[in-house]
């Protein structure tokens, strides 16, 4: 198996979890848990392409944000995945970044570059997987979980129109087509 083909693999593997976690009552599982099976879902998924397109992967988790711009001027592979419309793709594709950052920014690493560049400290900043915490001007610093945070991507996620929905089937498209890809 290749480094291309492993990531592949357990890019679609996290996404039936995803998908199973969706599913599940909200009172059975954080949203964190749903959201940190996406997160990793398409990162190794952004992986995989970088790969194939002939990118550097590396050991970063910011690559999910790297193939919109990539897609946007890749008409053949949107055409490949099953894109019915690949001039309306590349555009959404072009203007969706922060949309891609977003989820890539649910990760401990990226979520505390993104406090850093705020000038928070570096575990400041809301993930999935770590507690972090936060100062509160009244009592101090406080400790959140979260299992016990509201995190507004999971709106977008698990959003029934909009561009959450268009992000979602594309990433859908992308990981039922890949075999598909030139």
């Amino acid at each position: 198996m290749t480094q291309e083909e492993a990531f592949l693999a357990q890019a679609r593997s996290d996404y039936l979890v995803f998908e199973r976690l969706q599913e599940a009552a909200r009172s059975d599982v954080s949203e964190c848990h749903v959201l940190h099976y996406y997160q990793m879902a398409t990162e190794k998924l952004a992986k995989a392409l970088l790969a194939r397109v002939g990118h550097p992967v590396g050991k970063t988790h910011f690559a999910f944000g790297r193939i919109a711009a990539i897609l946007a001027g890749r008409q053949d592979i949107l055409t490949a995945i099953g894109c019915p419309n690949p001039p309306v793709t590349a555009r959404f594709l072009a203007r969706a970044d922060a949309l891609f950052r977003q989820i890539e920014n649910l990760s401990p690493d990226t979520a505390g570059k993104a406090a850093k560049e705020k000038g928070l400290a570096a575990d400041q900043g809301p993930n999935v997987e770590y507690p972090w915490w936060q100062e509160h001007p009244a009592t101090g610093p406080e400790w959140l979980a979260p299992a016990a945070h509201t995190f507004p991507a999971y709106q977008t996620v698990t959003a029934a129109s909009g561009d959450g929905l268009t992000l979602r089937v594309f990433v859908e498209r992308l990981l039922q087509g890949y075999d598909r890809i030139p």
